[in-house]
């Protein structure tokens, strides 16, 4: 009889404790600039400082509600398909860290109650850029994006997968498309925050009368497109979203100083050892330097080849969206100064003191790497001094004459190989 009577009296308690505590979930969707290649909070940053505190303040106020007690806080980051994949994994997963790591810190929430997720390459985000936009071979990406799996493996080798495809069709051009439009939004450290709530004292009629939360905007790839409430006997499960704004641009407060350094491949074929430092002021600037000296000879065969100078270059570097440090089309000025005797059997040229240079250059910067950049640049412009001409006869060269030159044409010729410190690798 006891057991009898205790089984009806949590028959009719147990469905009432379960409709007084309600779960719900509510997803807090956050944007978080990081500098390129880093995974620490820089709160001085874009508006990194505001967004941190408004999601702050909006779980340390879920959590000094009486009537709510937060189960467990889930923090999901992502990236672009640009780039290494191991690579934006790790860094996916350090930013997600530090942001359960700073709301730990400003919420007085255990660190227990905190989970990271790094997904890698956010697809889903970028179908719904592609499906909302206008871009050119729409329909054929999305099928790309549809069907091609992640990866495709022959026995344990990966062979093909969707970012090859990609990359293939039609030439590479909507990957470009992609790449210049989609790829720096996802590139910017996006964190969905999903908070789990127990309320508690909830009722059925409050249940039913929660209002949906307001649809997000569709062009907003990472909105929730589909806002529903659920409410069945003994429990309530609501889904909202809270967009924070954003900025525009990720470098557009970027006044960091970048440091290269680089080597003139030409050069270097020619047997003229040379090197460059070139320094990266705010997003469109940078000034270069750059020395090359060949002392070689051979008396006893009347062969000279020596070369010293070097120039100074400002260069601005055209809007990009890719973003790598130093890296895309660039414009510049430049001024040469060089000695030169160049003699080989026959006969020679020497300078009489030092000869000056100055023109316009264009090149292009290409990232091949990490910290590698391969930079292609061709100047224009005037070169002039006086040299003398000269025959060796035993042991002593007679002079022939003085010559004053003036050229205009092409003055400065670049291959560089270009290594950029506290770059990021490759693109993301």
């Amino acid at each position: 009889m006891k057991v009898g009577y205790w089984f009806l009296v949590l028959l009719f308690f147990l469905p009432s404790v379960a409709a007084a505590q309600s779960l719900r979930r509510d997803t807090l969707r956050i944007t978080v600039d990081f500098r390129r290649g880093y995974s620490t909070i820089d709160l001085g940053y874009c508006d990194n400082s505001k967004r941190l505190q408004e999601l702050s303040q909006a779980i340390a106020a879920i959590h000094s509600d009486s009537t709510l007690r937060v189960e467990h806080v889930h923090v999901r980051g992502a990236a672009s398909p640009d780039g290494f994949n191991n690579r934006n994994q790790a860094l996916s997963e350090k930013r997600a860290r530090n942001i359960a790591d700073y709301l730990v810190q400003h919420t007085s929430l255990p660190e227990n109650l905190f989970s990271v997720e790094a997904v890698g390459v956010d697809w889903a985000a970028l179908e719904a850029m592609v499906d909302t936009s206008s871009m050119p071979y729409r329909e054929e990406v999305l099928e790309v994006l549809r069907t091609v799996p992640e990866w495709i493996f022959e026995g344990s080798r990966i062979v093909d997968g969707r970012k090859r495809r990609l990359g293939m069709l039609r030439g590479g051009r909507p990957y470009q498309y992609m790449s210049d439009h989609f790829f720096p939004a996802m590139r910017r450290g996006h964190f969905i925050t999903e908070v789990c709530i127990t309320e508690l004292g909830a009722t059925h009629a409050s249940a039913d009368t929660t209002a949906p939360a307001e649809k997000p905007a569709e062009s907003d790839a990472y909105a929730t497109h589909n806002t529903t409430t659920t409410t069945t006997t003994t429990t309530t499960t609501t889904t909202t979203t809270t967009s924070i704004p954003t900025s525009t641009d990720t470098d557009a407060n970027d006044s960091r100083l970048r440091i290269a350094v680089k080597t003139n491949m030409l050069y270097d074929a020619a047997a003229v050892p040379n090197l460059g430092v070139e320094l990266g002021i705010g997003k469109r600037w940078s000034v270069a330097a750059n020395a090359m000296l060949a002392w070689w000879s051979n008396k006893k065969r009347h062969r000279c080849y020596q070369l010293q100078g070097g120039d100074v270059e400002a260069r601005f570097w055209l809007p990009s969206s890719r973003r790598e440090a130093l890296t895309g089309h660039h414009f510049g000025a430049y001024a040469q100064i060089a000695d030169y005797d160049f003699e080989f059997g026959g006969k020679g040229r020497q300078s009489d003191g030092v000869s000056f240079g100055a023109g316009l250059s264009y090149g292009y910067s290409l990232a091949v790497g990490r910290h590698l950049n391969i930079d292609f640049t061709i100047g224009l412009g005037w070169f002039g001094g006086t040299y003398h001409k000269y025959l060796p006869v035993d042991d002593c060269f007679v002079w022939q004459s003085t010559v004053r030159q003036h050229w205009f044409g092409p003055t400065k010729a670049e291959i560089s190989l270009v290594y950029v410190f506290g770059k990021k690798g490759g693109r993301r």
